[in-house]
Protein backbone atom coordinates (compact mmCIF):
# COMPACT_ATOMS: atom_id res chain seq x y z
CA UNK A 1 0.00 0.00 0.00
CA UNK A 2 1.05 3.94 -0.88
CA UNK A 3 0.10 6.83 0.59
CA UNK A 4 1.26 10.47 0.20
CA UNK A 5 0.26 13.56 2.16
CA UNK A 6 -0.31 16.48 -0.01
CA UNK A 7 -0.74 19.31 2.00
CA UNK A 8 1.65 19.80 5.11
CA UNK A 9 4.00 22.03 7.10
CA UNK A 10 6.83 20.27 8.12
CA UNK A 11 8.58 23.67 7.83
CA UNK A 12 6.98 24.82 11.25
CA UNK A 13 8.99 25.00 14.43
CA UNK A 14 7.37 22.28 16.18
CA UNK A 15 9.36 19.80 13.15
CA UNK A 16 13.07 21.56 13.47
CA UNK A 17 15.29 18.57 14.26
CA UNK A 18 12.44 15.70 14.87
CA UNK A 19 12.22 15.40 10.41
CA UNK A 20 14.63 12.12 10.71
CA UNK A 21 11.98 10.42 12.53
CA UNK A 22 9.07 11.99 11.37
CA UNK A 23 10.14 10.49 7.76
CA UNK A 24 10.37 7.27 9.63
CA UNK A 25 7.45 6.72 11.24
CA UNK A 26 5.76 7.92 8.06
CA UNK A 27 7.60 5.17 5.94
CA UNK A 28 6.58 2.47 9.03
CA UNK A 29 2.65 3.69 8.00
CA UNK A 30 2.98 3.33 3.90
CA UNK A 31 3.49 7.31 3.51
CA UNK A 32 6.28 7.57 0.69
CA UNK A 33 6.54 10.87 0.31
CA UNK A 34 4.76 14.22 1.92
CA UNK A 35 4.32 17.91 0.24
CA UNK A 36 5.04 20.75 2.47
CA UNK A 37 4.00 24.00 1.50
CA UNK A 38 5.24 27.60 2.90
CA UNK A 39 3.22 29.98 4.49
CA UNK A 40 5.20 33.55 3.47
CA UNK A 41 8.95 34.60 1.92
CA UNK A 42 10.99 33.06 4.86
CA UNK A 43 9.27 29.60 5.09
CA UNK A 44 9.42 29.47 1.37
CA UNK A 45 13.16 29.06 1.89
CA UNK A 46 13.11 26.74 4.39
CA UNK A 47 10.68 24.67 2.41
CA UNK A 48 13.29 24.33 -0.53
CA UNK A 49 15.99 23.04 2.55
CA UNK A 50 14.10 20.59 4.16
CA UNK A 51 13.15 19.09 0.60
CA UNK A 52 16.95 18.99 -0.10
CA UNK A 53 17.52 17.80 2.45
CA UNK A 54 14.79 14.78 2.56
CA UNK A 55 15.30 14.74 -1.51
CA UNK A 56 12.87 12.45 -2.74
CA UNK A 57 10.29 12.50 0.02
CA UNK A 58 9.31 15.97 0.74
CA UNK A 59 8.54 18.08 -1.80
CA UNK A 60 8.01 21.63 -1.88
CA UNK A 61 5.29 23.87 -2.55
CA UNK A 62 6.00 27.31 -2.00
CA UNK A 63 2.99 30.08 -0.94
CA UNK A 64 1.86 33.19 0.74
CA UNK A 65 -1.45 32.44 3.11
CA UNK A 66 -4.32 34.63 3.26
CA UNK A 67 -4.13 35.64 6.95
CA UNK A 68 -0.17 36.61 6.49
CA UNK A 69 -0.90 39.48 4.40
CA UNK A 70 -2.58 41.59 7.23
CA UNK A 71 0.52 40.66 9.26
CA UNK A 72 3.41 41.12 6.66
CA UNK A 73 1.89 43.01 4.00
CA UNK A 74 5.18 44.36 2.43
CA UNK A 75 6.16 40.85 2.12
CA UNK A 76 4.37 39.79 -0.87
CA UNK A 77 6.40 41.49 -3.44
CA UNK A 78 9.64 39.38 -1.31
CA UNK A 79 7.56 35.98 -2.09
CA UNK A 80 6.74 36.98 -5.67
CA UNK A 81 10.54 37.39 -6.54
CA UNK A 82 11.82 34.64 -4.74
CA UNK A 83 8.81 32.50 -6.53
CA UNK A 84 10.13 33.60 -9.62
CA UNK A 85 14.13 32.74 -8.49
CA UNK A 86 13.17 29.52 -7.72
CA UNK A 87 10.74 28.69 -9.94
CA UNK A 88 12.28 25.27 -10.72
CA UNK A 89 12.37 24.19 -7.69
CA UNK A 90 8.68 23.99 -6.23
CA UNK A 91 5.69 21.98 -7.54
CA UNK A 92 3.08 24.48 -7.38
CA UNK A 93 2.44 28.40 -6.14
CA UNK A 94 0.73 27.47 -2.79
CA UNK A 95 -1.08 27.63 -0.03
CA UNK A 96 -2.69 31.00 -1.61
CA UNK A 97 -6.56 31.65 -1.24
CA UNK A 98 -8.12 33.93 1.06
CA UNK A 99 -9.39 34.12 4.99
CA UNK A 100 -12.35 36.15 6.43
CA UNK A 101 -11.88 34.04 9.54
CA UNK A 102 -8.97 35.79 10.40
CA UNK A 103 -9.37 38.87 8.06
CA UNK A 104 -12.45 41.29 9.40
CA UNK A 105 -12.74 44.56 8.38
CA UNK A 106 -13.43 45.44 4.39
CA UNK A 107 -10.39 47.47 3.46
CA UNK A 108 -7.92 44.54 4.66
CA UNK A 109 -10.39 41.77 2.86
CA UNK A 110 -10.04 44.22 -0.25
CA UNK A 111 -6.23 44.48 0.11
CA UNK A 112 -6.09 39.99 0.20
CA UNK A 113 -8.39 39.81 -2.83
CA UNK A 114 -6.40 42.39 -4.75
CA UNK A 115 -3.03 40.35 -3.88
CA UNK A 116 -4.62 36.86 -4.37
CA UNK A 117 -5.37 37.95 -8.17
CA UNK A 118 -1.79 38.56 -8.35
CA UNK A 119 -0.73 35.45 -6.93
CA UNK A 120 -3.50 33.59 -9.43
CA UNK A 121 -1.70 35.79 -11.76
CA UNK A 122 1.91 34.44 -10.70
CA UNK A 123 0.81 31.39 -11.31
CA UNK A 124 -0.02 31.53 -14.65
CA UNK A 125 3.18 33.64 -15.49
CA UNK A 126 5.11 30.82 -13.50
CA UNK A 127 2.73 27.84 -15.44
CA UNK A 128 2.67 26.04 -11.81
CA UNK A 129 -0.59 24.30 -9.95
CA UNK A 130 -2.19 26.40 -7.43
CA UNK A 131 -2.89 25.19 -4.09
CA UNK A 132 -5.79 26.79 -2.39
CA UNK A 133 -6.99 27.92 1.41
CA UNK A 134 -9.80 29.29 1.74
CA UNK A 135 -12.18 29.30 5.50
CA UNK A 136 -15.36 31.56 5.52
CA UNK A 137 -14.58 33.11 1.99
CA UNK A 138 -15.25 29.63 0.14
CA UNK A 139 -17.57 31.40 -2.92
CA UNK A 140 -15.22 34.46 -3.32
CA UNK A 141 -12.24 32.27 -3.65
CA UNK A 142 -13.74 29.90 -6.25
CA UNK A 143 -15.11 33.19 -8.03
CA UNK A 144 -11.38 34.69 -8.33
CA UNK A 145 -10.10 31.36 -9.37
CA UNK A 146 -12.75 31.10 -12.39
CA UNK A 147 -12.13 34.56 -13.11
CA UNK A 148 -8.47 35.22 -13.11
CA UNK A 149 -6.26 31.92 -13.55
CA UNK A 150 -5.76 30.41 -16.91
CA UNK A 151 -4.14 27.17 -15.78
CA UNK A 152 -6.07 23.92 -15.48
CA UNK A 153 -4.77 22.35 -12.02
CA UNK A 154 -6.16 23.77 -8.95
CA UNK A 155 -5.81 22.07 -5.50
CA UNK A 156 -8.44 22.53 -2.76
CA UNK A 157 -6.79 21.99 0.29
CA UNK A 158 -9.06 21.57 3.33
CA UNK A 159 -12.10 22.50 1.89
CA UNK A 160 -15.11 23.10 4.40
CA UNK A 161 -17.39 24.86 2.18
CA UNK A 162 -21.29 23.33 1.19
CA UNK A 163 -21.88 20.87 -1.05
CA UNK A 164 -22.55 22.83 -4.23
CA UNK A 165 -19.23 24.71 -3.97
CA UNK A 166 -17.86 21.41 -3.52
CA UNK A 167 -19.79 20.15 -6.65
CA UNK A 168 -18.89 23.90 -8.70
CA UNK A 169 -14.99 23.39 -8.08
CA UNK A 170 -15.13 19.52 -9.46
CA UNK A 171 -17.43 20.88 -12.32
CA UNK A 172 -14.46 23.14 -13.06
CA UNK A 173 -11.91 19.78 -13.56
CA UNK A 174 -10.12 21.06 -10.20
CA UNK A 175 -8.95 18.43 -7.16
CA UNK A 176 -10.08 18.16 -3.23
CA UNK A 177 -7.54 16.48 -0.69
CA UNK A 178 -9.04 15.48 2.65
CA UNK A 179 -7.43 16.21 6.10
CA UNK A 180 -6.60 13.76 9.01
CA UNK A 181 -9.67 15.56 10.81
CA UNK A 182 -12.37 13.73 8.64
CA UNK A 183 -12.38 11.59 11.77
CA UNK A 184 -14.20 14.14 13.48
CA UNK A 185 -15.27 16.78 11.90
CA UNK A 186 -18.70 16.62 10.05
CA UNK A 187 -17.77 19.22 7.40
CA UNK A 188 -15.00 16.96 6.16
CA UNK A 189 -16.60 14.12 6.41
CA UNK A 190 -18.94 16.06 4.52
CA UNK A 191 -16.12 16.57 2.07
CA UNK A 192 -15.17 12.85 1.45
CA UNK A 193 -18.82 11.82 0.62
CA UNK A 194 -19.21 14.32 -1.84
CA UNK A 195 -15.36 14.16 -3.41
CA UNK A 196 -15.75 11.01 -5.73
CA UNK A 197 -12.52 9.07 -5.32
CA UNK A 198 -10.94 9.84 -8.68
CA UNK A 199 -10.79 13.76 -7.56
CA UNK A 200 -9.09 12.89 -4.06
CA UNK A 201 -5.86 13.06 -2.14
CA UNK A 202 -5.14 12.87 1.53
CA UNK A 203 -3.48 15.68 3.67
CA UNK A 204 -3.01 15.97 7.18
CA UNK A 205 -2.29 19.93 7.14
CA UNK A 206 0.68 18.90 9.89
CA UNK A 207 1.39 19.98 12.37
CA UNK A 208 -2.88 20.94 12.64
CA UNK A 209 -5.48 18.76 12.45
CA UNK A 210 -4.57 15.32 14.01
CA UNK A 211 -6.88 12.97 14.19
CA UNK A 212 -5.61 11.61 17.41
CA UNK A 213 -6.98 12.59 20.72
CA UNK A 214 -4.43 14.27 22.59
CA UNK A 215 -1.96 14.48 20.32
CA UNK A 216 -0.31 17.88 19.47
CA UNK A 217 1.63 17.88 16.61
CA UNK A 218 -0.17 15.91 13.36
CA UNK A 219 2.13 14.40 11.48
CA UNK A 220 2.58 12.19 7.39
CA UNK A 221 1.94 8.90 9.14
CA UNK A 222 -1.30 9.68 10.35
CA UNK A 223 -2.28 9.67 6.94
CA UNK A 224 -2.83 5.71 7.36
CA UNK A 225 -5.98 6.86 10.00
CA UNK A 226 -7.57 9.04 7.29
CA UNK A 227 -7.42 6.79 4.73
CA UNK A 228 -8.74 3.77 6.85
CA UNK A 229 -11.47 5.73 7.69
CA UNK A 230 -12.43 6.79 4.83
CA UNK A 231 -12.61 3.84 2.67
CA UNK A 232 -14.22 2.84 5.43
CA UNK A 233 -16.77 5.32 4.93
CA UNK A 234 -16.98 5.52 1.01
CA UNK A 235 -17.29 1.42 1.71
CA UNK A 236 -14.37 0.45 -0.88
CA UNK A 237 -11.06 -1.55 -0.40
CA UNK A 238 -8.63 0.31 1.19
CA UNK A 239 -5.95 -0.25 -0.63
CA UNK A 240 -7.66 -0.20 -3.66
CA UNK A 241 -8.39 3.26 -2.41
CA UNK A 242 -4.95 4.32 -1.27
CA UNK A 243 -3.63 3.71 -4.59
CA UNK A 244 -5.97 5.74 -6.37
CA UNK A 245 -5.45 8.63 -4.13
CA UNK A 246 -2.02 8.44 -3.79
CA UNK A 247 -2.13 8.16 -8.45
CA UNK A 248 -3.53 11.22 -8.14
CA UNK A 249 -1.30 13.05 -5.96
CA UNK A 250 1.30 11.48 -8.44
CA UNK A 251 -0.47 12.98 -11.54
CA UNK A 252 -1.40 16.14 -10.30
CA UNK A 253 1.84 17.07 -8.96
CA UNK A 254 3.88 15.16 -11.43
CA UNK A 255 5.50 13.08 -9.11
CA UNK A 256 6.45 9.91 -11.24
CA UNK A 257 9.88 8.97 -11.26
CA UNK A 258 10.77 11.37 -8.24
CA UNK A 259 9.84 9.68 -5.18
CA UNK A 260 12.71 7.44 -3.55
CA UNK A 261 11.96 4.85 -0.84
CA UNK A 262 14.95 3.89 1.01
Amino acid sequence: MRLIDVHSHLEWPDFKGKLGGVKERANANNVIAAISSSVMAKSAQEVLDIQKEFKGFIFACCGFAPAEFKKHPQSVEDFIKFSKDHADEFLALGEIGLDYYWIKDKDTRDLAERRFIELLNLADTLNKPIVIHCRDAEEKTIQLIEENFQGDKVHMHCFSGPPDLIKRGLKNGWMFSVPTSVVSRKYHQRLADTVPIDRMMLETDSPFLSPLRGEKRNEPKNIAISAKFIANMKKVNLEEFAESTTQNAIDFYSLKNKIRID
